[in-house]
């Protein structure tokens, strides 16, 4: 079964897009598309997560690849990029997947739960998905 994005229930703010991901009918997630402003105007950060009772069934995967589609067909953005902690290989792979590529590793930029962390970042430009 694919995944579902919906927009029911999201709160609506003109820069940040956020749709819940339906799985098997079931709410298992959200996914976000934020519009950068200024110079950075043509690009767009993409934040994610799926309740883990939901992982290893390719929703991420799905998500993302259908969240592309429509940043790309509906915004006049060429670049979408999202950030990672280090231990969250899961993710990496999943946009590595969807052909982002790894941009550079921010050194110790996390700090979460009295913890510095690296923070990995991607992109994807449109005239990669053409």
């Amino acid at each position: 079964m694919m995944p579902r994005l919906s927009s029911k229930n999201v709160r609506k703010n003109p820069r940040q897009i956020v749709f819940g991901i339906e799985y098997n009918e079931r709410f298992c997630g959200l996914i976000s598309l934020e519009l950068q402003k200024d110079i950075y105007q043509k690009s767009a950060e993409l934040g994610y997560w799926i309740g883990e009772e939901f992982w290893r069934k390719g929703i991420a995967s799905a998500a993302i690849e259908k969240m592309i589609r429509y940043a790309f067909e509906n915004h006049d953005i060429i670049r979408i990029f999202a950030r990672v902690f280090e231990y969250n290989r899961a993710s990496m792979r999943v946009l590595e997947k969807n052909g982002f590529k790894k941009e550079c590793i921010a050194r110790k930029a996390i700090y979460k739960n009295g913890k510095l962390w690296d923070e990995h970042r991607f992109f994807l430009l449109k005239t990669d998905k053409i």
